[in-house]
């Protein structure tokens, strides 16, 4: 018996072609080094959302959908307009700042919004509140923050 998808009878049969696939979404994705541990950034423009996964871990991680962000504002400046959705895994304080000014980029560069961005970073030790962070890992975290960025802001501009 032969599967539906070898049936040479049936329309369509066999490998999509260019007019029966779906639109394809373009992918950009680039290795960069933050402190030594390789960071994997990957850009995917669909038609209604751009979605941006960050992982240190090869994993997704904690995955948001941000909307509504204005792109003249900085995500900690006032009157900064930004609805965020968690959709998956648990975020520290910190992965709203990140899909915050990820979101902002992906605005200034014309990305399709909402944005969806997947955040995979391993777990920073802390001194009991996880809401705060001492001198050191805070300057990690900035550190660690910038150079994703910048990472970001060259694979929007590759063509």
């Amino acid at each position: 018996m032969t599967g539906l998808l070898a049936d040479p009878s049936l329309p369509h049969s066999g490998p999509p072609t260019p007019a029966t696939s779906p639109a394809v979404p373009r992918v950009k994705q680039s290795c960069i080094h933050v402190d030594g541990v390789a960071t994997n950034l990957v850009l995917i423009l669909y038609a209604d959302r751009t979605q941006v996964i960050v992982t240190q871990l090869g994993k997704m991680g904690v995955t948001f959908e941000v909307d509504c962000v204005d792109p003249g504002v900085p995500a900690l400046g006032i009157g900064t307009r930004v609805v965020e959705s968690r959709l998956l895994g648990s975020a520290a304080p910190v992965h709203s700042v990140y899909a915050t000014e990820i979101a902002r980029l992906v605005k200034l560069a014309g990305g399709a919004m909402p944005a969806v961005i997947s955040l995979g970073f391993p777990r920073r030790p802390s001194g009991g509140d996880d809401d705060d962070m001492d001198m050191d890992a805070a300057s990690a975290e900035a550190t660690r923050m910038a150079a994703i960025m910048q990472g970001l802001q060259d694979l929007i501009r590759q063509g």
